[in-house]
């Protein structure tokens, strides 16, 4: 989920931050008021026909939204044409002190909107934050519908926000009600994987007895936390491959290389291409090596040019 921690945090804070504060500085801070026609065919949408009767609070989380003093179980005209389940800021049974309602955003978007009804007399005061408490921009929208009908309410403010404010700006009551609400949720660009810090399972192969071992890989890194695979793109080696093949695995995760090297040579010395994948389609590519020292002396196996491919092909 959404969230400014670490590396992952660094990488979509530092850019968002520098747009916003671009637009706090240079937009004025109203919003661009939308009709529910302005929002992409991707826009998520949440009906309340399974609200609960009572706090919603996390009952959405998982379709990126949390609300602060909102209530299911009261069906409303919010401008729909007919009466539906919808997200008040009052119970049910109609008590309480009508707080401004809240939509917490995770992860931030760009664009939200909902029909609203409120008494008559009342405009819609909305305001839009990043980070909770920076604010970036509100506008005063005309509504009303005496809870028997209403208007489409939407907004965007130039830039991400993960907090809206909802607050009928009327002296009586300020209450009101919502209903299908929708938003597009900001583009967060996808950090490719990082490979310097890869290393095989094992560096060296010794004794060289004619074996073959397999070679795992591990240590890249993703600042945006996705899971990561390796596939295996090439095998090569420094020293003519006479016979079999001394290698295998191109095309899956694990290489499988020979304990082998030439009696008369400096070592064998095999390199193991590869790429390193996210899940969300970014990828780096490197390479690492694995050496089958000449003796037990302690001298590493030296790479003369890896030029001989292992497999044979």
């Amino acid at each position: 989920m959404y969230s400014f921690k670490g590396k992952k945090g660094i990488a979509i804070l530092v850019p968002m931050v520098a747009l916003i504060l671009m637009v706090v500085i240079v937009k004025p801070a109203y919003a661009d008021q939308l009709s529910p026609g302005d929002f992409t065919d991707d826009a998520t949408l949440i009906n309340f026909n399974d609200a609960p009767d009572g706090p919603i609070e996390d009952t959405y989380f998982h379709d990126g939204v949390t609300f602060v003093d909102m209530y299911g179980g009261t069906k409303s005209d919010t401008g729909t044409g007919t009466s539906n389940p919808a997200a008040c800021n009052f119970p049910s049974d109609g008590s309480g002190s009508f707080p401004p309602g809240e939509l917490l955003f995770d992860p931030p978007v760009v664009r939200a909107g909902f029909f609203i009804t409120t008494i008559d007399s009342d405009d819609t005061f909305v305001a839009a934050f990043f980070m909770g408490g920076i604010q970036l921009g509100s506008e005063t929208i005309d509504t009303g519908g005496g809870f028997a009908g209403g208007s489409f309410a939407g907004v965007e403010f130039g830039s991400p926000f993960d907090r809206l404010l909802i607050d009928p700006a009327d002296t009586a009551l300020g209450a009101f009600c919502m209903d299908d609400l929708r938003f597009d949720e900001a583009a967060v660009t996808n950090v490719a994987p990082d490979c310097t810090k890869v290393v095989p399972s094992a560096g060296e192969l010794s004794p060289p007895n004619h074996k073959m071992q397999s070679i795992s890989l591990s240590g890249a890194t993703d600042v945006d936390g996705d899971s990561i695979s390796y596939t295996i793109d090439s095998i090569f080696q420094d020293e003519e491959v006479r016979g079999d093949p001394d290698g295998e695995g191109v095309g899956t995760d694990i290489a499988r290389v020979r304990a082998e090297r030439s009696s008369k040579g400096d070592g064998r010395v095999y390199v193991i291409s590869y790429t390193a994948s996210d899940d969300k389609g970014g990828k780096c590519s490197s390479s690492v090596s694995v050496g089958v020292p000449h003796d037990k002396s302690g001298a590493p196996a030296v790479n003369n040019g890896a030029i001989f491919d292992s497999t044979g092909d």
